[in-house]
């Protein structure tokens, strides 16, 4: 099958990879060539422009930050016109409530617009053992999935547009969590003098409290070593911000979540923002 990425930072590489791997014909673009270059090497066709790359196929995957990269991508001047009659699929971070904005504004433009939420980081996806949650605009829904169920083994269709937003937002209400909850007891095993090894362990594979990523995320705040990282304590902050006001628009109790936010927002007054997110362990455990 011909289909086409647009955004080719690392959720959208992986992507294209994993579709190339899985034997479909890739067109890609990047506003930043030199992003696409990997994939030009591995088969992908670079394409010049958007809307260009939207032209090139039938089925277009917008891998880009949020709403307001999204649209202004996509509404070009020299971009809009290509979503005529074509199917796209988003998966930028956006509320339901933007997710159903830009719906209708593909729709007006005469595309066909669905979205999908990535259930994992993209080292998941470009080894094809990624979940997905999608919601489709009428008629397309199964090509979504036959597509997605190339890079993982669960697509999961929670039907209209709009859904897969409100699926991904309550299900960060865990995920920001999770990172936390390996921080304090591995800041405890190191005060204590306890071997940090033994925390890594239970977290990563005792059957009772292992918590997902602590295999990768722990030996790295063992390490003191964070690296830049595919989602930063910046990006954690504004996604924190995000789910609050939707758990707040629920009417859910928010005060966890603010305290978490606190902690975040200290790791990046301490100049930690463009890190990982494991560099929250500074915050919470600074060096003597």
């Amino acid at each position: 099958m011909d289909i086409s990425v647009i955004g080719t930072g690392n959720m959208g590489s992986a992507i294209a990879s994993g579709l190339i791997d899985a034997g479909h014909t890739l067109t890609v673009f990047n506003r930043t060539r030199e992003k696409t270059e990997p994939l030009a090497a591995i088969g992908a066709a670079v394409a010049e422009s958007a809307g260009d790359a939207i032209a090139a196929s039938d089925f277009t995957i917008a891998v880009l930050l949020d709403e307001a990269s999204t649209r202004s991508t996509l509404f070009a001047e020299d971009t809009k016109p290509s979503l005529a009659g074509r199917a796209l699929i988003s998966a930028a971070a956006m509320s339901p409530e933007e997710t159903l904005s830009l719906a209708r504004d593909v729709t007006a433009a005469g595309g066909h617009y669905s979205e999908v939420a990535i259930g994992t980081y993209p080292e998941q996806v470009q080894e094809r053992r990624s979940e997905f949650i999608i919601a489709c605009a009428d008629g397309h829904a199964e090509r979504w999935r036959e597509i997605f169920a190339q890079l993982g083994p669960r697509v999961h269709d929670v039907g209209a547009v709009g859904n897969a937003s409100k699926a991904q937002m309550s299900l960060w209400l865990s995920y920001m969590f999770m990172t936390i909850a390996m921080t304090y007891p591995v800041a405890a095993f190191e005060k204590l003098g306890l071997p940090t090894d033994v925390a890594c362990s239970m977290l990563s594979d005792n059957p009772t409290l292992a918590i997902t990523g602590a295999a990768d995320i722990i030996p790295e705040m063992i390490r003191r070593d964070y690296g830049s990282g595919s989602w930063t304590i910046d990006n954690m902050i504004l996604s924190v911000d995000q789910a609050v006001d939707f758990a707040e628009r629920l009417g859910l109790e928010t005060a966890v979540m603010r305290a978490i936010r606190d902690v975040y927002a200290k790791a990046a007054s301490m100049g930690l923002g463009g890190h990982d997110v494991s560099a929250v362990y500074e915050a919470v455990n600074p060096p003597a």
